[in-house]
């Protein structure tokens, strides 16, 4: 079998597989295998990769994400920058599949996708941003590589604020107390309780104040939620007073029912 030949098979089969359901998406990497198995050197797993590298550049957006999904599966550190080339591909099913696989082979280069993926939370696709939050949690970047999230916090555009504080709630954000204590008194529902959940993740003492008030005054239902959910498992007085006095009189069933502490999921 020809190189050639190898390309074009592996092409055609991810097409076939992306046509059915993305689960079958991650066998275009085991067809790889199987067929550089008949291959003489290069390796059988470099052939792989060199051949998922050369697919994500083809015409088809079925086939650049299964390229971009299977390197992500494969793990290969050579794949990190060719895979985040296609953070801008004019696809977002392609964005989405390259930011959901550097999730997975960008730990050796985290200094270098980062900046990429933080960049990525203002794509025009909410399902791109989601991909690039999660992937920022996956590889935990140091604070230092996340600088720009106070723009970000700050933009006009209220979807990228929210990818911002999904981001902040996918790392530690302990570094990142003053701005999310800002956010929760953003304009917007969505950012405010994205904000309250971040900061409940990071268990500091000093945001409680906080997040007490977000539960006492919020308008938004969904919001005081949020924050009686952050608040059940403290157990200073000021804290289950606030908690005590949701679950009596809070209008909204599912504040009062997080604000009680025999609440389950």
């Amino acid at each position: 079998m020809t190189d050639r030949d190898f390309i074009d098979q592996a092409r055609l089969f991810a097409i076939a597989a992306a046509s059915r359901c993305a689960v079958f998406l991650t066998s275009l990497a085991v067809l790889l295998t199987v067929m550089g198995c008949v291959q003489e050197a290069p390796s059988s797993s470099t052939k792989t990769v060199a051949i998922l590298l050369l697919l994500l550049h083809d015409e088809s957006v079925e086939v650049r994400s299964a390229a971009a999904e299977s390197l992500g599966k494969i793990g290969d550190r050579t794949a990190s920058q060719p895979v985040a080339d296609l953070l801008t591909d004019q696809s977002p099913v392609v964005r989405r599949a390259a930011a959901q696989a550097l999730g997975r082979v960008g730990a050796s280069a985290v200094n270098e996708i980062t900046p990429h993926l933080v960049k990525t939370l203002t794509d025009s696709s909410d399902s791109v941003r989601r991909a690039a939050a999660q992937a920022l949690g996956d590889l935990e970047p140091p604070p230092e590589l996340l600088r720009t999230m106070p723009e970000l916090l700050a933009s006009p555009h209220v979807e990228v604020r929210r990818a911002a504080v999904l981001a902040l709630f996918q790392v530690d954000a302990s570094a990142w107390l003053g701005i999310l204590q800002k956010a929760m008194q953003d304009s917007d529902a969505g950012v405010r309780q994205g904000a309250v959940a971040a900061l409940g993740e990071t268990g500091s003492p000093s945001i409680l104040p906080a997040i007490r008030v977000r539960l006492q005054q919020d308008p938004d239902p969904a919001v005081r939620a949020e924050a009686a959910y952050r608040l059940r498992a403290v157990s200073d007085a000021i804290t289950q007073g606030a908690l005590k006095r949701a679950e009596e009189s809070d209008e909204n069933p599912t504040v009062r029912r997080w604000a009680r502490r025999d609440a389950t999921l």
